[in-house]
């Protein structure tokens, strides 16, 4: 949580957030962007439509995330990038993506924070997924 925090661009600090998370809540290699986003959802609220909403989040910040780790330029401030040789760097999809990080980060370290005090709380990074997926129960612990 620390370690996001103290990072200059938000393409870094949504991908150590995004890292983070995903040590406490994903021990499987595969499917990882459904997982994650599925357990964080789960784990983190409790209102349907909060949930479907946190899990879209989520698997946007998990390609950011994928993004940034691959070598990825993920713009948020423009003035440091645009170069001569790089003018079409303001298009409207990059735009729309940096929008979508500057919202993202904040609620993605947010979230990381709820997380870490939640396992703390139950002093477990161990929970229920399939009963709190396929069950009729709705919280994982």
């Amino acid at each position: 949580l620390a370690f996001c925090m103290d990072k200059p661009f938000a393409g870094d600090r949504i991908a150590d957030a995004v890292s983070g998370l995903e040590g406490l809540l994903v021990e499987k290699d595969t499917e990882i962007s459904h997982r994650f986003a599925e357990r964080i959802a789960l784990l983190l609220e409790n209102e349907l439509e909060k949930r479907d909403e946190l899990r879209k989040d989520m698997k946007k910040a998990y390609g950011f995330r994928s993004s940034v780790a691959h070598g990825d330029v993920v713009a948020d401030y423009f003035d440091s990038i645009i170069s001569p040789c790089t003018p079409t760097i303001l298009d409207r999809k990059n735009i729309e993506k940096a929008n979508k990080l500057k919202y993202l980060t904040p609620k993605i370290i947010n979230r990381l924070h709820n997380a870490i005090e939640l396992c703390v709380e139950k002093q477990t990074t161990e929970f229920k997924w399939d009963v709190a997926i396929m069950g009729t129960k709705i919280d994982p612990y």
